[in-house]
């Protein structure tokens, strides 16, 4: 039998922001939007509890060739909690209470 869980959102809080611009950028045509994602997870309070971070970053933190009009990198971290957890099937249907 699968069991799924059913997750609530709690919170989310900035853990960093960076924020460069370029002053002597130059456009050049078309702009390339060079960007990257990272996801960690952390399960906390016996599994009851987890915490997902979620970082993103555009453009290159050198300004490489100086093709970046900026650059930019934000992580940000949610807490969720484990509301219940039901056979896979249950989820989402409606039981009347």
């Amino acid at each position: 039998m699968e069991y799924r869980s059913v997750l609530e959102f709690d919170e989310f809080w900035v853990d960093e922001l960076v924020f460069r611009k370029n002053n002597d950028f130059q456009p050049a045509g078309r702009l390339r939007v060079e960007n990257s994602f990272r996801v960690g997870y952390q399960p906390v309070s016996e599994g009851k509890t987890s915490l997902v971070s979620i970082t993103c970053q555009l453009f290159s933190e050198d300004f490489e060739l100086n093709q970046a009009p900026f650059f930019l990198r934000m992580k940000l971290t949610g807490r969720f909690f484990v509301e219940r957890e039901e056979e896979a099937e249950a989820i989402g249907v409606k039981v009347d209470d």
